[in-house]
């Protein structure tokens, strides 16, 4: 089972639920192992106790989850995309496409001719520039379901 967090409130719910979860299993510790006597006068306090334990363990822990997965979300977003233009990588072209139901497909290839001398001309960073508002206006141009991935920084299709 996989546990995703994606705001603070998801943090304080899932300590809220490990909370209960550990004063259930205390009472149910206690109720196994200490005269019933014991386990009545002491069901409060030690439920309070196990309670005040748990929370900020389990808020803790919550938050490093919860940081774990965003920087896992930005590692695979970083893995998968052009850090220039932000378009998908060719490995992530090559997924996608493995996903896709069987039937006819259709692939447009786009490939900027003498874009050496552009950066020649005007320098890299106009270069650099030049292709990402190249690949802006490709996802913008296409319906949100099309794939635009780049397997070059000079190629993209």
């Amino acid at each position: 089972m996989r546990i995703s967090l994606e705001t603070r409130t998801d943090v304080s719910l899932f300590a809220l639920a490990i909370t209960g979860i550990a004063v259930l299993g205390s009472m149910a510790l206690r109720r196994v192992l200490q005269p019933a006597v014991v386990f009545e006068a002491t069901m409060i306090s030690g439920s309070v106790v196990a309670a005040m334990l748990a929370l900020p363990i389990a808020y803790v822990i919550g938050l490093q989850m919860l940081a774990s997965q965003r920087l896992s979300r930005k590692l695979e977003h970083a893995v998968n995309h052009d850090s220039l233009t932000g378009a998908a990588t060719r490995a992530c072209f090559k997924a996608q496409v493995a996903k896709l139901p069987p039937g006819p497909k259709a692939i447009l290839l786009v490939d900027i001719d003498h874009f050496k001398a552009v950066n020649d001309r005007f320098g890299h960073q106009a270069g650099d520039s030049a292709l990402r508002q190249f690949a802006l206006r490709l996802r913008r141009g296409w319906p949100r379901n099309a794939f635009v991935p780049s397997c070059a920084r000079h190629r993209l299709f």
